[in-house]
């Protein structure tokens, strides 16, 4: 049985990870606190590597138990080096109209924001598979996969096992590893947009990537401990962060703010 405690946190990083981050995107959308065409660039760009991501994590499932764990640190150098390169990708090359300071934190943001979503939606997922595990139906669920031979019984336990013994604490880390990546990801737009005001394009995606490659470095050491893990990516991050947002000045000294633009949260799609 999963414990009411854990279905109440599982619930409240939903909230915080899915609901809040959705509502305050559309609010500075609105209010024009963000560049959409940025933004939404962010939020694409982070869907398309999470497919590029996916195509070989699925690749792997229901492989040779004894490769899972060179799998999962080949998916994790895989993610942090799709993201970094996504993100250089739209500040180097696509987001020419939106080269300040602005425009890398609403890209950084935008893409945060999908992160953010995404482990929302992993708690969601978690609540359901904790409900039917209370309520008794978890095993039917999977009964025709079994069948069919797509999962083992094995493996249905094991699942079953991982949701028992997640605690509350494993929820604080979902919601601790949605803040470090808006912190990263901003951070990385940054430092990006710094490379080129700088004529440094080269050393600043190596920065990048090396960035976001040192923040799996604690994922990879504690698979079995969320929370040590993402407090760990935490850190990581907000140090980047910090150091980044002192190239707020010298950004808005090399590219003089252009005349305002309409940028509102319905034509941002169509912005270039």
């Amino acid at each position: 049985m999963v414990s009411q405690e854990t279905i109440i946190a599982i619930l409240l990083a939903f909230f915080i990870t899915g609901v809040i981050p959705a509502i305050t995107g559309i609010v500075l959308l609105a209010s024009r606190k963000l560049k959409g065409s940025a933004f939404w660039y962010g939020i694409l760009s982070a869907l398309a590597a999470t497919i590029i991501v996916l195509i070989p994590a699925l690749a792997t499932q229901g492989g040779n138990p004894a490769q899972e764990g060179s799998a999962f640190v080949a998916l994790q150098l895989l993610n942090a080096a799709v993201s970094a390169a996504a993100l250089a990708l739209g500040v180097m090359v696509i987001l020419k109209k939106s080269r300040d300071f602005k425009g890398a934190v609403s890209c950084g943001i935008g893409y945060g924001m999908f992160y953010s979503i995404s482990i929302g939606l992993q708690n969601i997922s978690l609540y359901v598979t904790a409900a039917m595990i209370n309520s008794g139906t978890f095993e039917s669920m999977y009964a025709p996969a079994i069948e069919s031979r797509r999962i083992t019984r094995e493996q249905v336990i094991e699942i079953k096992r991982q949701i028992i013994e997640f605690t509350a604490l494993d929820s604080a880390a979902y919601i601790i590893s949605a803040l470090a990546g808006f912190m990263l990801y901003t951070a990385l737009c940054l430092i990006f947009m710094k490379g080129i005001f700088a004529n440094k394009k080269a050393i600043a995606l190596l920065a990048g990537v090396c960035v976001s490659l040192a923040c799996t470095v604690p994922v990879m050491l504690f698979q079995d401990n969320l929370f040590p893990a993402s407090l760990a990516g935490a850190v990581i991050s907000l140090v980047t962060l910090v150091i980044s947002l002192r190239f707020r000045k010298s950004l808005s000294e090399a590219l003089p703010s252009p005349a305002p633009k309409p940028d509102s949260f319905m034509n941002s799609i169509d912005a270039n």
